[in-house]
């Protein structure tokens, strides 16, 4: 498993009343490792609690993480936890940042940020205003008394470039999604982060794109990888460097079964959108059944790589470079 740092948290403030915006930092008073814009960071809580969060911040302010967490109507734990035992100066065990939503080099750039979505995008906004790039940030919540960061946003230099949209149950004030994305546009680069609805009508209205120039960050199941679930079959799965084979069940996990085994295979959120488990495949590729949100059609088809918390076989066996 990764190392992980252990940092204090030095503030836990109320953005609304269901968000919070959380700043950790170093117990030491040392710098922090390096992110990027983009880049989320894994939380432990208790037991075996883990969950992700993207971070916010400035990626030139090497002294604190800052995070933006929701409280979900429906919390797996994780918000829930946070809300109820996260206090200023408690100490917690986090991840290295990883960056599965990197900035790319464009003209323009469109962020599409759904309620607490919202937060990896105001990094990238910072970092493209110090490049001097072109952006527009799109904020879309319920409404004003949902929306946070605001008076955050407002003392920016790139205020301006922030259209915010409370739709508040009422389609004809929201955004147009279909009239934006309307047209592909080479020299532009688009990135959605936000609720489940919000990212599949980005998908969908941006079809027509060139899928290198149309990013986003999942940090729920993609539901049409959900879906196929129910077409589990068993396979095998031989590991290259030692020879063994095991056999992966119609209700198990890749990830789950080498793990029982004894294997190094490190995990984190488990639905494939995290990136702790991609492994590259040897042989077996055509019949790999990918169902993360993470990878590109080249990383799939062209490096060979897969995630072993969700992904299968659609028959056959898989040899794993592990």
């Amino acid at each position: 498993m990764s190392e992980t740092l252990t940092l204090t948290v030095d503030s836990v403030t109320e953005e609304t009343g269901r968000i919070r915006a959380i700043v950790l930092s170093d117990p030491s008073g040392g710098e922090l490792p390096p992110f990027e814009a983009g880049s989320h960071i894994d939380v432990h809580m208790t037991g075996d609690l883990v969950r992700q969060y993207s971070l916010m911040g400035d990626p030139e302010d090497r002294k604190h993480y800052r995070l933006g967490v929701l409280l979900e109507e429906e919390s797996r734990g994780g918000s829930q936890w946070i809300f109820d035992h996260m206090t200023p100066g408690m100490t917690l065990a986090v991840s290295q940042p990883r960056n599965n939503f990197p900035l790319h080099p464009a003209k323009h750039s469109i962020l599409i940020g759904g309620g607490i979505g919202v937060t990896p995008l105001l990094s990238m906004a910072r970092v493209l205003d110090r490049r001097g790039d072109d952006f527009t940030l799109y904020y879309l919540t319920r409404g004003r008394e949902q929306t946070a960061f605001l008076d955050e946003i407002g003392e920016t230099a790139w205020a301006d470039q922030v259209k915010c949209y409370h739709r508040g149950g009422d389609p004809k004030r929201g955004l147009d999604l279909d009239a934006l994305l309307k047209g592909p546009r080479a020299d532009t680069q688009v990135y959605c982060c936000g609720p489940t609805g919000l990212m599949t009508a980005v998908r969908d209205a941006s079809a027509a794109w060139d899928p290198h120039n149309v990013h986003f960050e999942w940090f729920s199941v993609d539901p049409e990888m959900e879906a196929k679930a129910a077409d589990n079959a068993g396979f095998e799965v031989e590991i290259k460097s030692t020879g063994q084979v095991f056999t992966i069940g119609p209700d198990e996990s890749i990830a789950d079964v080498l793990q029982d085994a004894g294997l190094p295979v490190e995990t984190s959120c488990c639905e494939g959108v995290c990136g702790a488990c991609i492994t590259p495949v040897l042989a077996g590729m055509d019949e790999i059944d990918h169902r993360d949100s993470i990878l590109t059609d080249e990383e799939r088809d062209e490096e060979g790589l897969m995630t072993l918390c969700c992904s299968r076989s659609k028959g056959g066996r898989l040899v794993l470079d592990l």
